[in-house]
């Protein structure tokens, strides 16, 4: 089967989908983190573990080149393994967590509750006018840094994907890449439903955060190397993409909620979340799904990967900074 036909799967897969977004007052002081975490910290760091943990998996699989059979094997189970219905939320959720960490954004947010009474005049604004939340200093600061974390995790991930697809055509003339798997297709991605559902992954936590004594939440990030901003080094240019305030202004009401101790499970439920990025990561899976269903040979298999597991998630990542395999 030549490669290239195998993206006709993933197209089928979309039409399927288809039819089923100041200074502080107080100088902040560093702790370790709390041995009882508040509930809002909780809440959004759990949530943004899942991002934290298909990058692990991404970095795993980038370090570890499949070699062999069981080496793709791998890779595809690791790939395979997020919930698409779920990724769109931790991935906005790791977003809030950047904008949080922001310097200028969080002094904001501690310099707006620094009584009681503006703490509370401050989340009743939030509750009733939630946009609000880009007009505090250090916003336009908090959103440009999730842009280009964005943009460095996406091109990150999109060389992967690049170099699975060259490996691919090279693997054509290597022994162990040109056999027949023993599994078909589908009882493949069957195994890779059962991978996903019996896994499983260490806490990923965030190691230490900063308070201040007016009682706001700043998350270090850069202090757990599974969360830092900085997991992919790449330069790229990070720009608004059109359709990505809303994307925006919800990772911030999170950072927030988050910052001041209030975030909820219904803010959760409510702001987690982008259509954009879940119709992405939706696509994504069944493009795999549908690629890897057709395939009979290792080197299938890592175009497969390259295509869908990895260029098509670096969409869903970086669409927000115009960044990753930009659409048409």
């Amino acid at each position: 089967m030549g490669l290239r036909a195998l993206t006709g799967f993933g197209a089928l897969a979309s039409i399927i989908a288809v039819a089923a977004c100041a200074t502080p007052t107080e100088a902040p002081i560093e702790t370790p983190r709390m041995a009882s975490p508040t509930p809002a910290m909780t809440l959004l760091e759990e949530t943004a573990a899942r991002y934290v943990v298909l990058r692990s998996d991404i970095e795993h699989i980038q370090t570890n080149r499949a070699e062999n059979a069981s080496g793709m094997r791998d890779a595809h189970l690791r790939l395979a393994s997020f919930d698409p219905n779920q990724m769109a939320g931790s991935w906005v959720a790791y977003a809030a967590l950047v904008a949080a960490d922001t310097p200028a954004f969080a002094d904001a947010i501690a310099a707006a509750t620094d009584t009681q009474q503006e703490r509370e005049a401050f989340l009743r604004t939030l509750r009733d006018n939630p946009a609000s939340v880009r007009n505090l200093p250090g916003a336009n600061d908090a959103m440009r840094s999730i842009r280009e974390v964005a943009a460095r995790d996406a091109t990150r991930i999109h060389a992967l994907g690049e170099r699975f697809i060259d490996d691919a055509y090279a693997m054509q003339k290597v022994g162990w890449a040109t056999q027949k798997i023993p599994q078909n297709g589908s009882m493949r991605v069957r195994s890779a439903v059962d991978y996903a559902s019996s896994r499983v992954v260490p806490p990923y936590r965030i190691s230490s955060h900063q308070f201040t004594t007016g009682g706001t939440i700043r998350p270090n990030l850069m202090a757990a190397n599974a969360w830092t901003p900085a997991w992919s080094t790449d330069t790229v240019p990070a720009k608004a993409a059109p359709r990505s305030g809303t994307m925006m202004t919800r990772a911030l009401v999170l950072a927030a909620r988050y910052a001041t101790g209030d975030l909820q499970p219904t803010h959760l439920a409510n702001y987690a979340k982008s259509k954009t990025s879940k119709r992405c990561f939706v696509n994504a899976k069944l493009n795999l799904d549908q690629c890897i269903a057709a395939t009979r040979t290792p080197y299938e298999e890592a175009f497969c990967l390259g295509e869908h597991g990895l260029n098509d998630v670096s969409y869903c990542v970086g669409w927000v900074a115009s960044a990753g395999r930009i659409k048409d």
